[in-house]
């Protein structure tokens, strides 16, 4: 009865090792990167806000992530809040995004049962530079 046991473990483990071997990560990206449009794989990425004026003590980044996820963030770069104990990234908001025809919609979660989207018009994209405009007309450039 024990080598019964012993045996079917054995298999099980191997059985295993062989499936996690056979998925492989590149094949596994290439069908994320098919589930999503050529502008929605831009926005993914770290974005940094480019601010008119700015003493350079902190930054505004805007995490795009492919899974339909978004986080903004401080980012302190003033040695003096390390010193303090004050975390480097501090967050402001995350939630869901998505493309709806030029407009980038963030959806973010505030409580429990209250949403709020924010509608910013596509004014261009590519590899390195964002440029969005806000509902108040205000142009919001993000940098790569």
């Amino acid at each position: 009865m024990k080598k019964l046991s012993i045996l079917i473990l054995k298999v099980f483990f191997i059985s295993t090792i062989l499936i996690l071997n056979s998925c492989n990560n590149s094949d596994l990206k290439k069908q994320d990167d098919k589930e999503l449009s050529e502008d929605e794989i831009k926005f993914a990425g770290k974005w940094k806000l480019v601010q008119e004026k700015s003493d350079g003590s902190s930054d505004i980044e805007l995490n795009i992530e492919k899974a339909g996820y978004f986080e903004l963030n401080t980012i302190l770069n003033d040695p003096k809040f390390a010193e303090a104990g004050i975390d480097k990234i501090q967050p402001i908001s995350k939630g869901q995004w998505k493309v709806d025809s030029n407009k980038l919609l963030l959806t973010k979660n505030i409580g429990q049962n209250s949403p709020k989207t924010d509608e910013f018009k596509i004014k261009s994209i590519s590899d390195n530079k964002m440029e969005l405009i806000s509902k108040k007309k205000k142009l919001i450039t993000y940098i790569k």
